[in-house]
């Protein structure tokens, strides 16, 4: 939940021209680079946790976008072990197994 933002201007991240933002709230300040072109994707974030002590911050560089991923329809599929048994997470107030 952004309470406010700001152009702060342009920097380069790892040779990339950026947009440099600036975003707060209540608990957290946020800097974020954003590449400038056609592929506006976030190249830099910087969040600081201002209300915990010692205002810890999180950062994070993202390189390599690829925008054409090729992946094989079997990545995303699983098969459990011959003897695996399922776990029942959760069950309704009858008592049955939810699928």
């Amino acid at each position: 939940m952004v309470k406010s933002g700001y152009y702060v201007g342009e920097a380069t991240i790892a040779g990339i021209l950026c947009d440099n933002l600036a975003l707060r709230n209540e608990d957290a300040d946020v800097q974020l680079w954003v590449a400038k072109g056609d592929k506006p994707v976030p190249r830099r974030i910087v969040v600081t946790y201002k209300n915990l002590e010692g205002q810890p911050q999180f950062r994070a560089q993202f390189e390599e976008w690829n925008f054409s991923p090729n992946f094989s329809e079997t990545i995303f599929s699983y098969s459990p072990p011959a003897h695996a048994d399922r776990i029942s997470f959760f069950q309704d107030t009858s008592g049955d197994e939810l699928e």
